[in-house]
């Protein structure tokens, strides 16, 4: 009890601005509480409140959005830390749900669910101390908090959260979270970015890396632009490695601008630029449907036809000149988007 309480007046502490304009999290269903109860060891519950306004009210974070938290704490040395949360939609066996925030009991331990299966359930929905992050060549830890830009008395932070699950194909999300300080002190938060990931499926690795440019507007109103390049990449392991599905590294680039809270905006579809020799537009069509449909198995032929034919038209639309021969390192290759060609076609079309 003691240890929660101390929390809080931490947080208290923290400098703190005005919520009141970011939105937050409606009222989920009753029925998608987490059960805590089911964990072992169960996680310990900071602070309850009946809605997510009453935790705000509570712990007062230096910056609110969504269900997200974030507080920021000055030491006697000038230094900054960061703790972060989400707020968690929760119940005790059957009593009535409620918002809260956890803590593992604890953090050595790897909690078990209802069934005695190891979950990071209950660690992907704790609350983060977040550790500094000096470089882009310093992974920071799991959760980071690291200055990409200062500049005129400005400051943009990005805040990155990583959250795991366990098993063999060991996927692993990373959302990466903008928040600007400004001269004069107050803290707002930016947006949030293209969200990284990795992780194995069968016979399919895949990954995603996002490389980030912060700059300043000179507009106090649309203080910062934050320009993204993203890289996906999967390759098929095991039996499944032919020369016929190349490796693919599909490209896209982002913008995140505008008032606060800064909208992301895609500025391109997804696109390959061809790195290897001996590359087809027929490999590069049946690569890239295979990724996007996750299948790469005989019955995907039998029960995927009409979606890897939808792909191929859309291909050949958006690059008319290229040829099905052998493709020259260089060769940039637009694609449609998943949504795109997963969207039934509209009634008339072809």
């Amino acid at each position: 009890m003691y240890s929660s309480l101390l929390f809080v007046v931490l947080l208290i502490g923290a400098a703190t601005v005005s919520a009141s304009k970011v939105p937050i999290a409606s009222p989920p269903d009753p029925n998608d509480a987490m059960l805590l109860d089911s964990y072992t060891p169960a996680p310990r519950i900071v602070v309850r409140a009946e809605t997510v306004e009453g935790l705000l009210a509570a712990t007062k974070p230096t910056v609110a959005w969504n269900a997200d938290m974030l507080w920021v704490k000055r030491d006697e040395q000038h230094r900054l830390s960061f703790v972060f949360a989400t707020a968690q939609w929760v119940r005790l066996g059957k009593a009535r749900p409620f918002w809260a925030l956890l803590r593992r009991h604890d953090p050595d331990t790897t909690e078990r669910d209802s069934d005695g299966l190891a979950t990071s359930d209950i660690r992907n929905a704790s609350v983060r101390d977040l550790a500094g992050k000096k470089s882009e060549s310093d992974d920071g830890g799991r959760d980071y908090a690291q200055v990409i830009l200062h500049d005129r008395g400005y400051d943009v932070y990005e805040i990155g959260i990583q959250s795991e699950g366990l098993g063999t194909g060991h996927p692993v999300e990373k959302r990466r979270i903008y928040v600007l300080r400004r001269p004069d002190g107050s803290w707002r938060f930016v947006g949030e970015g293209p969200a990284e990931s990795s992780g194995k499926s069968g016979y399919l690795c895949s990954w995603s890396a996002t490389a980030t440019h912060a700059s300043l507007t000179g507009d106090p109103k649309t203080p910062v632009v934050l320009e993204f390049s993203t890289t996906d990449g999967s390759d098929l392991v095991g039996e499944d490695a032919e020369p016929a599905y190349p490796s693919l590294e599909i490209r896209r680039e982002a913008l995140l601008e505008g008032a606060l809270p800064a909208k992301l905006r895609w500025l391109t579809n997804p696109y390959v630029s061809i790195d290897q020799r001996g590359n087809t537009l027929e490999a590069v069509i049946k690569r890239y449907t295979y990724w996007e449909i996750d299948d790469a198995s005989e019955e995907f032929a039998k029960y995927n036809t009409k979606k890897a034919a939808r792909v191929r038209k859309l291909v050949e639309q958006r690059n008319p000149a290229l040829t099905h021969g052998t493709l020259a390192v260089g060769t940039i290759i637009h694609l449609p988007s998943r949504e795109e060609f997963l969207e039934p076609p509209r009634a008339g079309s072809k």
